[in-house]
């Protein structure tokens, strides 16, 4: 079996991990993209034409980076004077609005519907002082806390929650004291 990054599960390949949400993202990407262009082209910024080539050869996270960019930088403009802004706020009209409520909407749902690990930033490693400290997934204390566990391969230190609390406090103490 064979797939790319983008493609859509057809009778030879079978749905792979992740593929709900790469597939949503294509879709409000493409979407973004859209409103991108038509809002470009009616301020006289560029024209279709330009579109297409400009979009050949970027990278998604570069893409995705200057879609909304331009989008926030006209925000004020298509609220207010889009053509299609005095439209009502239904799907699959031209109301900018409309279009940014849609995907908010979308986006939101399919968070709901998908299970979202907490994730928390936590301090430095103490024995090796680096950015590694991670809640465990796998062990717990008998009152449900999670133990605090060094991802580094070489260091692998294992801290009760209660122990990490305190070396947490220590820590504020001493920046503390220091400013």
């Amino acid at each position: 079996m064979t797939a790319t990054i983008g493609a859509r599960a057809t009778s030879t390949t079978s749905p792979w991990p992740g593929q709900a949400a790469r597939l949503l993202t294509e879709q409000v990407l493409d979407e973004m993209t859209e409103l991108e262009g038509d809002v470009l082209y009616l301020r006289g910024i560029r024209t279709a034409a330009d579109d297409e080539t400009r979009r050949s050869g970027i990278r998604e996270g570069r893409r995705v980076s200057d879609v909304a960019r331009i989008l926030e930088a006209h925000l004020d403009w298509m609220m207010q004077q889009h053509p299609a802004a005095g439209e009502p706020h239904d799907r699959g009209n031209g109301n900018p609005a409309s279009q940014i409520r849609g995907w908010h909407g979308t986006l939101e749902r399919f968070i709901k519907a998908h299970q979202q690990y907490d994730v928390r930033k936590l301090a430095p490693c103490p024995r090796c002082k680096g950015p590694y400290l991670a809640e465990s997934r796998d062990l717990r204390l008998i009152d449900d806390r999670p133990y605090i566990e060094c991802r580094d391969p070489d260091c692998q230190r294992i801290l009760t929650s209660a122990e990490y609390d305190e070396y947490v406090k220590a820590l504020a103490s001493g920046i503390s004291r220091a400013a």
